[in-house]
């Protein structure tokens, strides 16, 4: 953008404020659906390290809960909770 505001700023002359306009408007249009498209990566890379940082700390916090819980009783051994891993994780990629 900045080079099309240099441009609109050495504009001089009888209807140079429409010609600005006009100027910059087209920029505007040129560019918006790169500007757009940037945006919506930046957001779905954030949201997808945001499902990731989720899931490791309910992994973690479910395996700390479980042994905790576990360790009060010797008799019992530790939980497979490797299906509800599974799930998870099929249910993050969608």
């Amino acid at each position: 953008m900045a080079s099309y505001y240099k441009q609109a700023a050495e504009m001089r002359g009888d209807g140079a404020r429409k010609k600005m306009q006009d100027l910059l408007i087209t920029a505007v249009n040129n560019i918006k659906q790169d500007m757009f498209n940037m945006a919506k990566k930046e957001v779905l890379k954030k949201f997808n390290n945001l499902k990731l940082y989720i899931k490791n700390a309910l992994e973690s916090g479910l395996k700390t809960s479980i042994k905790l819980a576990l360790s009060q009783t010797s008799k019992v051994s530790l939980m497979d909770v490797s299906r509800e891993i599974e799930q998870l994780e099929s249910l993050t990629e969608q």
